[in-house]
């Protein structure tokens, strides 16, 4: 039975065992809440790290938990004392507790922070646990990370820990427990195991009650205990008086739960010495005592003598096993076996760290072919000529091509020559990607870039573990490596050479002995009897001498100076194949992809230019289709203004050869701006000069709008041009129509009264059309349609009373012309405008159009 304390934060503890002026003092005490522990009861931070917890007794942390910890203070009167806070009650005379030491609680909380951020960054354990071994482990209760000892396996993915910083054992899942490092590891724990002195329970019934009532007495307070033993471990129960010295504490708890009845004094219990017999009197009674004490003594002195008879006879028995064990281990050093397993063990070390020393072995020939890669058959931008001359004949083209865009007119772009320059510049350019893709396919890339991929990976696994930086050139670092290295051979070669003889010397002994002890041969194979062999016990130890003082030299030789020349050299290696390494990259995957496809775009225009025939044709036949669609739409309005009976047959014809116009129409506009689009491709790459040999076409503006202004086009060349319009939120006319047989929507802007200025209408609008959302309608096109200024049409409109009336009295104007209703037709026709009126407006406005496809 065990009852766990409520942790609690701070500054609570602070309020609970500090006065304002810094003395303990005990708090008022608290009602018990749901146990739950254990919990880190401190709240704030400190600069106290994990490495330097104040440590007891005890090199590490398992070694701490069976070693005394330290003792506390003396006080004056000779007894010990110390402030403690309970944190675990097993019984109502056994519990855990902590210091109550300012230093301890700093470390505590300091701990128990880093450990929730060490922890939760840590894998899981993927193994069995050990069991007695610490890990960090999750508490159920409050999900937080605490240091605990394996106790019990339980199932697969049970396990029993021991939480030793608060001393409750708990039950928790595998999956909530991780390996710790040494700086966890490292402090001592800080829940010692007390028991009340002088009491114990009676009875199994009273353990919940009586565990209760501890609990309660020792929640949340700062306690006084009085040592009664000294402390053996941390997890062996220390006797001590228990008291709340608090202004309403109840002083000694072991009294108060005495007085409850909960636990039994243990001198109560205790019967006195048995009464003596009336016949008896007190001197026979002593005697008796005396004779059974003197036959005990007598009996424990005899048994004193066989234990010194015994630790003799085991004393000899040791000293004849030792000297036995020094015979047979002189033995073994003199044996052949021990000898030869001895010298092949050197060897292997000594073959080891030939392979281990950067001046020799595994690491010498790994910077050696790492050398020789950045020495040889180096494969980089720089050294491919072919590639230095398109680049060259790129810059050409693109000076020649920026010639042409800054021309102002025709005449300057003929006068200069500037397209033959640019036609001689593109062909240069062509071929020298021609060459330079040949150049490129006949490189080892493939090879190449492996290659420098395994030698990269053995480099960066030499060096990831050194933080020398290296300044120096490839050349100086590699140079400064070679003289190191010889003077590493120089210095070792008298003592290499010994190894090599005594090497020789041996196996030449041990052949011979070889051929000594075959006996299937021949006669005359056979090995005389008189050949003397040498002494190999003697060579086996000037062997091994040599062994041993080449691998001391070689360590000696070894210092940190010839360490960092290493480290430079693979540093220096490594940055000089890395940016061979992405140049074989950029060759491969960049260069010559995108070179031969910019050659195959250029290569159809050496010879050609876009097809500038096609434009004009597709205009004149917008034209035309405008001006069959001007007149039908003129005969539509007649016939649905006459009365004549064939009136509507003739008008259902009309309509339909109308909107046979709109459909044919609308496809050369569509034909128009793909030609448009493909001439503006081939402008933006190849030729620039096509907006000012040809600005009739109008490519500057189409690439200015990207393709999204559409010069020439009105608003009655869409169907229901004249219907009623519908009326926006923003009073902007919208009028539902169709472009190409697709529905579609007109919408009008007044620009000088609405938005101001045409060209900021012109960029908003090309700003919204590349936006891509699927909840905005396409726009399609933006045109303008403006009106002549009043004067202007004044003068325009005399002019033509001049020419068809002159008849009329010569101070007759346009405006008084208008007047008559008889002559409006005329001038309508003459006008091409249905609204003549228009024509004397004082004020004229522009008006913008989007075409949105919905």
């Amino acid at each position: 039975m065990s009852l766990k304390l409520r942790p609690f934060g701070r500054n609570e503890l602070q309020k609970s065992w500090t006065s304002p002026n810094g003395d303990f003092r005990s708090s008022q005490p608290q009602s018990p809440k749901s146990p739950v522990s254990p919990m880190n009861p401190w709240s704030s931070n400190n600069n106290v790290m994990p490495g330097k917890f104040r440590q007891r007794k005890g090199n590490s942390f398992e070694d701490s938990v069976d070693i005394p910890p330290l003792s506390p203070k003396e006080e004056s009167g000779g007894l010990t004392e110390e402030l403690v806070f309970i944190t675990h009650v097993e019984s109502p005379v056994r519990f855990w507790a902590q210091s109550a030491e300012v230093e301890t609680a700093h470390v505590i909380e300091k701990m128990s922070n880093d450990l929730q951020i060490y922890c939760r960054n840590k894998p899981l354990l993927q193994s069995t646990p050990h069991v007695g071994k610490i890990y960090g482990g999750v508490y159920l209760e409050d999900q937080q990370w605490y240091r605990c000892r394996v106790k019990e396996l339980i199932e697969e993915d049970k396990v029993k820990v021991h939480f030793v910083d608060f001393g409750n054992t708990e039950v928790i899942s595998l999956r909530s427990i991780v390996f710790l490092s040494h700086d966890f590891l490292s402090p001592a724990p800080f829940a010692q195991l007390y028991c009340l002195d002088g009491v114990v329970v009676t009875s199994e019934e009273l353990l919940v009650e009586g565990s209760n009532m501890l609990y309660n007495l020792s929640i949340g307070k700062l306690l006084t205990i009085q040592l009664k033993e000294p402390r053996r471990a941390l997890d062996v129960a220390c006797a001590v008086e228990l008291r709340d010295n608090s202004e309403v504490g109840v002083g000694n708890i072991a009294e108060e739960l005495i007085k409850h009845g909960l636990v039994t004094s243990t001198s109560a219990g205790q019967d006195g010495p048995p009464p003596l017999s009336p016949r008896t009197s007190l001197s026979e009674a002593i005697s008796k005592e005396m004779e059974e004490l003197t036959k005990e003594n007598q009996s424990l002195r005899n048994r004193i003598k066989l234990y010194k008879e015994g630790e003799k006879a085991v004393d000899e028995l040791r000293k004849y096993y030792s000297a036995q064990a020094a015979k047979h281990k002189e033995n073994m050093e003199q044996a052949v076996s021990h000898k030869v397993l001895d010298l092949v063990s050197k060897v292997h070390d000594l073959k080891a760290m030939r392979d281990a020393t950067p001046a020799n072995g595994k690491t010498s020939e790994m910077i050696m072919e790492a050398v020789d890669l950045t020495r040889n058959d180096r494969i980089d931008l720089k050294s491919i000529k072919s590639l230095q001359q398109v680049l060259e004949s790129e810059k050409n083209l693109e000076k020649a091509q920026d010639n042409l865009r800054h021309c102002k007119d025709k005449e300057e772009l003929l006068s200069a020559d500037l397209i033959p320059k640019r036609d001689e510049a593109k062909q240069m350019f062509v071929d020298s990607i021609e060459l330079f893709c040949k150049e490129v396919d006949l490189l080892p890339l493939q090879e190449r870039e492996k290659h420098l991929q395994n030698v990269l990976g053995q480099l960066q696994d030499q060096g990831d573990s050194s933080n020398t930086k290296c300044d120096l050139a490839v050349e100086e670092a590699v140079q400064a490596y070679e003289d190191w290295v010889e003077r590493n051979h120089q210095d070792m070669a008298d003592v290499r050479q010994k190894v090599h003889h005594c090497t020789n010397d041996l196996v030449t002994a041990l052949s011979n002995l070889q051929l000594a002890l075959v006996v299937l041969q021949k006669d005359s194979e056979a090995v005389s009897t008189s050949v003397v062999f040498d002494d190999m016990d003697t060579m086996m130890n000037a062997l091994s001498s040599a062994i041993q003082e080449e691998m001391d030299k070689s360590k000696v030789s070894e210092d940190k100076e010839a360490q960092q020349i290493v480290d430079r050299t693979v540093k220096a290696l490594i940055s000089e194949l890395s940016k061979e390494f992405q140049d074989v990259r950029e060759l491969r995957d960049n260069l010559v992809i995108n070179y031969r496809t910019l050659q195959a775009d250029m290569g159809k225009w050496l010879e050609t230019k876009p097809d500038i025939k096609k434009a004009i044709e597709i205009k004149r036949i917008i034209k035309t289709l405008r001006s069959r669609l001007r007149h039908r739409l003129a005969d539509k309005k007649d016939l649905e203004e006459g009365d004549e009976p064939e009136t509507s047959e003739e008008l259902q014809k009309v309509e339909n050869e109308i909107s046979e116009i709109y459909l044919k129409l609308h496809l050369s506009f569509e034909d128009e701006s793909n030609f448009l689009a493909d001439v503006g491709k081939a402008t933006s790459h190849h030729f620039p000069e096509l907006p000012i040999a040809h600005p009739e076409l109008g490519i500057s503006e189409f690439l200015a709008s990207n393709g999204l202004v559409k010069p020439g086009r009105e608003l009655e060349h869409y169907p229901h041009h004249d219907c009623v319009p519908s009326v926006s939120h923003d009073k902007c006319s919208v009028v539902k129509t169709e472009f190409a047989g697709r529905p579609c929507i007109l919408k009008e802007l007044s620009v000088d009264r609405e938005v101001g200025d045409i060209e900021i209408l012109k960029r908003n609008a090309v700003n919204f059309s590349s936006v891509k959302n699927p909840y905005l309608m396409q726009l399609d096109a933006f045109f303008v349609k403006q009106s002549r200024p009043s004067h202007d049409m004044k003068l325009f409109g005399n002019l033509i009373v001049k020419m068809n009336f002159p008849n009329k009295d010569l101070t007759t104007t346009f405006s008084q012309l208008t007047e008559d209703s008889d002559l409006l037709a005329v001038l309508g026709d003459l006008l091409d405008t249905d609204d003549v009126d228009r024509l004397t407006a004082q004020q004229t406005l522009q008006h913008a159009y989007f075409c949105k496809c919905v």
